[in-house]
């Protein structure tokens, strides 16, 4: 009877082991896939001096801060590219936490230089026609460490 007991308490943690396994791979599909939406699309429109996917994929205070430069400076674009040319990124971890993201990255640049930065991300909605489920993962805040 004992080795019953034992038999099934093993097999019952197995499975939950395996479900929890399942979830966390689950999740970091999902983290993936906010990465992709968002953040790599971040790093490229930096690097391209792209000002309307960057005005797409920020929000809240981080937008206000830059309203002025990314509506109303045309030298800005060429900014970026000159600054961000040759530097590259590299996501180093995501956690996710309800509504907010949090990815620590190593920042490259030309000649070696590291820089260790921080963004933090947002689920937003901004309208009912949008078809994201739960709305999108915006960047609030980038800070360098």
């Amino acid at each position: 009877m004992y080795r019953k007991f034992v038999i099934f308490s093993i097999s019952i943690i197995a499975m939950l082991s395996g479900l929890l396994h399942a979830q966390e791979a689950s999740d970091n599909h999902d983290l993936e896939s906010i990465l992709n939406a968002s953040v790599y699309p971040f790093f490229m429109a930096l690097k391209e001096g792209d000002v309307s996917s960057i005005k797409q994929l920020i929000a809240g205070e981080m937008y206000e801060s830059k309203k002025v430069l990314l509506e109303k400076n045309k030298e800005y674009p060429e900014f970026l590219k000159n600054y961000y040319q040759g530097i590259e990124f590299y996501v180093e971890n995501a956690t996710q936490s309800g509504n907010y993201i949090i990815v620590d990255f190593l920042i490259e640049f030309p000649g070696g230089n590291r820089n260790f930065a921080r963004l933090y991300l947002e689920q937003t909605k901004i309208d009912t026609s949008e078809s994201h489920e739960g709305g999108i993962w915006r960047i609030i805040d980038f800070n360098s460490r």
